[in-house]
């Protein structure tokens, strides 16, 4: 049917990547917004959040207004250059963190690779040329030409697109697997960019909280806020460098699959003639 067509190529993870990060946005400042009316009210926490929900429950052009303002802000989040935020979360005081995410029984290669993913840059020229090493190691065929397809630093971003274009050629299913790959990236980077959002409304409310322009109560609040946006920060951004790598080993390979194909038809012919 048309329709579970249409809806079975709506990707979740861009679902998620757009509405998750503009909701989360616009909850952090909504948040703010309400604690700055309840002290001018004179209102606790339970009271004006009690308030604002009867609000956007009585008056569904409200909601409406909320739910469009999250998708316009995801989507400005989700345009967001993903390398901006993969160079700041790659600073050696973030990367620390990473360490509670690392499996501690790695093997010499599984550590090579890692060290090459953390010093590059996208799309990490020195961890395709270990990937592409795996890949003749283990058909055993002379794929010299392969070599080629790593070309100069310059060229690296362009030449990404460019075997993504050719899996769409090829293959459909190939080129929605790529997809979902970048979409799965655009997830981590757009929840990294919203938790900033969180993060400065938390702080703004803490040093509102701290110059007594907000009540006691709401102190508590601010301060869960920020510690929430700050841990969302260190579990998308810190994993964010993990799943780039993910998405071009996936698509890597799946262009080096193609030509391999590619190459056996081509010898399946001159056979035949």
């Amino acid at each position: 049917m048309p329709a579970a067509t249409t809806l079975s190529r709506i990707n979740k993870h861009d679902y998620f990547a757009i509405l998750g990060s503009g909701a989360y946005a616009v909850g952090s400042g909504c948040l703010l917004i309400i604690a700055y009316w309840g002290h001018h009210h004179h209102s606790g926490v339970r009271e004006s959040l009690r308030y604002a929900s009867h609000i956007i429950k009585d008056y569904w052009p409200m909601a409406v207004g909320l739910l469009f303002a999250a998708f316009l802000i995801g989507n400005a989040l989700r345009a967001l250059p993903v390398d901006r935020i993969d160079d700041f979360c790659g600073k050696q005081w973030i990367r620390w963190f990473s360490r509670f995410f690392r499996r501690p029984d790695k093997s010499p290669e599984q550590k090579a690779l890692h060290d090459k993913l953390q010093e590059g840059t996208f799309p990490f020229h020195g961890k395709l040329r270990l990937d592409l090493q795996a890949i003749k190691g283990a058909l055993k065929d002379d794929l010299k030409n392969l070599d080629d397809m790593l070309l100069p630093n310059e060229t690296r971003h362009s030449l990404f697109h460019f075997w993504k274009a050719e899996l769409c050629l090829e293959n459909e299913l190939g080129f929605e697997y790529a997809q979902q790959l970048e979409g799965r990236v655009r997830l981590f980077a757009t929840m990294a960019y919203a938790s900033g959002a969180g993060i400065f409304a938390g702080i703004i409310g803490m040093l509102a909280w701290m110059c007594c322009l907000l009540d006691s109560s709401w102190g508590v609040v601010m301060f869960g806020l920020l510690a929430v946006s700050v841990l969302i920060f260190l579990i998308f951004g810190v994993q964010l460098r993990q799943v780039r790598g993910q998405e071009v080993a996936g698509v890597f390979s799946a262009y080096v699959a193609l030509i391999l194909k590619r190459k056996r038809e081509q010898q399946i012919r001159s056979h035949a003639n």
